[in-house]
Order: C-alpha cells, then structure tokens, then sequence
C-alpha cells in the first residue's frame, strides 16, 4: 500500500476514472466448476435454435450472423466459426463468451443464447 501522498493522489485519480461496465457485462457468472458445458450444436440438433437461423448482436455491434447445420455460425458470407469466435472478432477481442454475446428471434421476443441454454440443461439435466 502506498504511503506517499503524491501517489496515493495519483492512485485515487485513476480509479475515478474508470467507466462503469456497459449493460452487456453486468452479468453475474456461475463458477466454471458448477457449470455442466454444452456445445452450441447441441441446441441445433435438438431444434431450440434452428439451422439457418439468423442470431443477431445487441445495437452497439449491429451484426448478425447464420446457424450452419454443425452448430458455427456463418458471417458476412464467408467467415465461419463458433458463437465465441465469431463474437471475439466483432468485439476485435481475444475471446468472447457467445452464449451472452448473441440473440435470437423467436415469436417476436429477443432472447439470449444463454437463456436458450439454460432452458435446455433444466430439460435434459434435472
């Protein structure tokens, strides 16, 4: 801990200036041991997310992508990837948790992935 007063001001000026977390990071997450993992296929194969699809991103990145029968994605007609990797890369980030990065459309409400996923443990993993 600091005891000299220049840098404690110092210290306090750069904690002030910290931005609070936009919305789509305030999320509370399970600890990765108590999480059962699921790959995203999963949900296609069992017709919760539908091949061909179209997930969407919040309005901040106004991007959206395709669901391939195999569960990656298809952007921009040519790039093809996991839910993560293809989040990453519009987020021009190292990694990306897709599971809370992208929606879907279904009977005119905007869901989340993760919500899809968490529906479909409480179904098949009671």
């Amino acid at each position: 801990m600091e005891k000299e007063k220049v840098y404690i001001d110092i210290a306090r000026q750069r904690i002030d200036s910290i931005k609070t977390l936009s919305p789509e990071a305030s999320w509370e997450e399970t600890r990765r041991t108590e999480q059962i993992k699921v790959p995203f296929v999963d949900l296609v194969k069992k017709n919760i997310v539908r091949s061909g699809e179209v997930l969407y991103t919040c309005k901040r990145y106004n991007k959206k992508a395709k669901v391939l029968n195999n569960g990656k994605l298809l952007f921009e007609n040519n790039i093809i990837g996991s839910i993560h990797r293809i989040g990453a890369m519009i987020q021009q980030a190292l990694s990306c948790n897709g599971w809370k990065f992208w929606y879907v459309l279904k009977d005119n409400k905007v869901l989340l992935l993760d919500d899809l996923r968490t529906e479909y443990l409480q179904d098949n993993f009671k």
